[in-house]
Parts: structure tokens; sequence; C-alpha cells
């Protein structure tokens, strides 16, 4: 996900979970900065996203 504008740094975060299960995990991608780089994650292999946060840095 690249964020549009500013001057500080984000990520995304995104919970996941085993099919079957009902327990999440979370996942966390780097600290990009905003129109330069890309803060990308993604579940392990098989498992499904299930919720998705940006959270900003200074």
């Amino acid at each position: 996900m690249r964020h549009p504008r500013g001057t500080g740094t984000f990520r995304i975060r995104i919970d996941c979970r085993t099919p079957g299960q009902s327990n999440t995990y979370p996942r966390t991608g780097i600290w990009a900065h905003p129109g330069l780089q890309k803060s990308t994650i993604w579940c392990y292999s098989g498992d499904l996203a299930s919720g998705k946060t940006i959270n900003y840095g200074t």
C-alpha cells in the first residue's frame, strides 16, 4: 500500500488467520515514506487476511 502524500512514515498491518481457526496473528510491513516506498505484507501461505490497519509515524 502506498500512502499518497505527507512527510512522516506509515506501515500496513494485517490480521491473518488459518482457515478453520478463530485465532488471528498480526503481520506488519516496513515503515515507509509517503510517495516513495510501499509497505507491503501478506499472510502465510494458505491463510486469510481478516483485517487491515495503517499505522502512522513521525
